[in-house]
């Protein structure tokens, strides 16, 4: 589970649990990066819109150069 569903269930976590989520939020992005490039080139779309959102700084642009 994600760190915020974790505060929104008041659970504590280590700090060694912590920094594992962290590190997979901010470094495993291949799997969503690939994901991206298959439907963007694909020979006709499964979605007519794409909606990317997030908050600043966490790669948006960079994903769709």
């Amino acid at each position: 589970m994600p760190i915020w569903s974790d505060k929104l269930l008041k659970r504590k976590l280590s700090q060694e649990s912590q920094d594992a989520q962290l590190e997979v939020y901010f470094t495993n992005m291949e799997h969503l990066q690939n994901l991206f490039q298959g439907l963007a080139s694909a020979p006709s779309l499964t979605r007519r819109i794409l909606f990317i959102h997030g908050v600043g700084g966490v790669g948006k642009s960079a994903l769709l150069r």
